[in-house]
């Protein structure tokens, strides 16, 4: 049966992939995006079969523009999927990172989430709907220099378990996927954004900070060679979406899995002296 699916961050990465997967198995699909250009392109990659959607999650202006246009279309039919996986990352010691990239890493990953969420809401209670979020398995070891991104994916990590248990009596199932490294231009982008740190940064403890920022740059590119494919993401998404037993979380990638179990099984001060070893500390 055909579904109605909205995907937000959709032009490139995971996003694509799954708009691109959903839409290849009938499913009417709504793919955010931001610009003509990744329109254009999603629809020559899906033969015509996706529908791009102008959405910034972090503008209040596009939220409302994009309800109002869409509002008798999802009162008709509900919502079946919403897929909250757009997403933006950033790197830096918490001294120097100013606040206002502290406030956009939380306005893209955490309030443009759970604004959306609270506006399309009654339309995927209407259809007993599905909702995934895309985090990251950053949440199972976060790593130096990564608090404004791990802060963000801890707390809609945090407000997707609380939303799991406030939807259970509407027949509304909610997941969260966890996504080790991919291959997506983000992960290129992490790579760079470590080795500018390492080459930029300045102040007091400048020089420890840009040691860390280059070991972690080092294991990054060493993760690359071992990237998950975006197409497997999205068949997590789609069986979060779509199976009659979904999972709470998603653990995507054998790196992924790796912390995960780590997580469960080593204590804070262990991983604190692995990281160290690992990054120069």
């Amino acid at each position: 049966m055909t579904q109605l699916i909205l995907i937000t961050g959709a032009s490139t990465g995971i996003g694509r992939a799954t708009a691109l997967e959903l839409a290849a198995k009938g499913h009417t699909v709504l793919a955010g995006i931001r610009n003509q250009d990744a329109a254009d392109e999603l629809i020559s990659a899906s033969g015509g079969a996706l529908e791009p959607v102008f959405l910034d999650i972090a503008d209040t202006g596009s939220l409302d523009t994009f309800c109002s246009t869409y509002a008798s279309r999802f009162e008709e039919n509900g919502l079946q999927g919403l897929v909250n996986n757009a997403g933006l990352f950033g790197a830096g010691p918490l001294e120097y990172t100013s606040m206002e990239k502290w406030r956009k890493m939380f306005d893209v990953n955490v309030f443009g989430h759970v604004d959306l969420t609270q506006r399309l809401l009654p339309y995927v209670r209407k259809a007993r709907g599905r909702i995934v979020f895309t985090s990251s398995a950053s949440t199972r070891l976060a790593l130096p220099l990564g608090g404004s991104y791990c802060g963000a994916k801890f707390a809609i990590e945090g407000i997707a378990d609380s939303l799991r248990r406030e939807l259970h009596s509407f027949g509304v199932k909610v997941s969260i996927v966890e996504p080790g490294a991919i291959e997506t231009p983000m992960l290129n982008a992490t790579k760079e954004t470590y080795e500018r740190l390492a080459d930029e940064l300045q102040g007091d403890g400048a020089d420890t900070y840009r040691n860390v920022a280059s070991g972690i740059a080092k294991a990054v590119a060493k993760f690359a060679s071992q990237s998950t494919p975006p197409e497997r993401i999205a068949k997590a998404i789609l069986h979060a979406l779509f199976s009659s037993n979904p999972k709470v979380r998603y653990f995507v990638g054998t790196d992924a899995k790796i912390l995960s179990t780590l997580a469960a099984i080593t204590t804070d001060k262990v991983m604190d002296a692995i990281l160290r070893k690992m990054f120069n500390q």
